[in-house]
């Protein structure tokens, strides 16, 4: 497996910061020719759905909220007989409620509106104004890596036949603080060669 790596690393990262990783994305697609309709960037905010399970759903078992996180992420990757082998009967049920939830509301700001005194929902709201036509908003997109910490994407081929994530990434703010004394904030994406492959030959 071989893969192109792009990490930003700062003591504070600001919705600027974080529009450029979308910038970088296209400005790498547009490179191999890519069009923009050959390509969708999907985002979300992974802490602010951890605090809309907590207020809106009242889940505050830590690991029913993993276990939640898990199934999105798999949801669209899975047939409903995968999907009903993934978790207790419990947790499945909940998480209808909340996958029901999120794709009748496309919108951030209808997502996330019992949130709007969170900082961080405020600078999420500014990212999503700023994205604009770049990325769609999807609030089932969390990706599979419990260290992100805010906002997490990912790029879909639009062709039929290929409809399949080819990078993804997010952001982490505790990620580095684990193995150093810098207490510094990060966002990346990992961008796999066969993956890419797959979108050139559809393409």
């Amino acid at each position: 497996h071989w893969q192109l790596n792009c990490d930003l690393v700062v003591p504070e990262l600001t919705p600027a910061y974080e529009l450029e990783m979308f910038r970088l994305i296209q400005a790498l697609m547009q490179a191999f020719g890519a069009k923009p309709t050959d390509y969708v960037i999907r985002y979300n905010h992974r802490g602010l759905c951890d605090q809309l399970f907590q207020s809106q759903f009242k889940i505050q078992d830590e690991e029913i909220r993993r276990q939640i996180f898990f199934l999105l992420d798999r949801v669209e990757k899975s047939t409903p007989e995968e999907l009903q082998k993934m978790a207790p009967k419990e947790v499945l049920d909940v998480f209808g409620q909340i996958y029901a939830f999120l794709k009748e509301r496309l919108d951030p700001k209808k997502v996330f509106q019992g949130l709007k005194s969170v900082p961080a929902c405020e600078e999420f709201l500014t990212l999503a104004e700023a994205v604009g036509s770049l990325g769609k908003f999807d609030p089932t997109v969390v990706r599979g890596f419990e260290y992100y910490t805010g906002l997490v994407f990912e790029v879909v081929d639009t062709h039929p036949d290929n409809r399949r994530a080819i990078l993804g990434g997010g952001r982490y703010d505790n990620l580095i603080g684990q193995f150093s004394k810098q207490q510094l904030q990060g966002i990346g994406f990992g961008w796999g060669d066969v993956t890419f492959r797959d979108f050139l030959t559809v393409h």
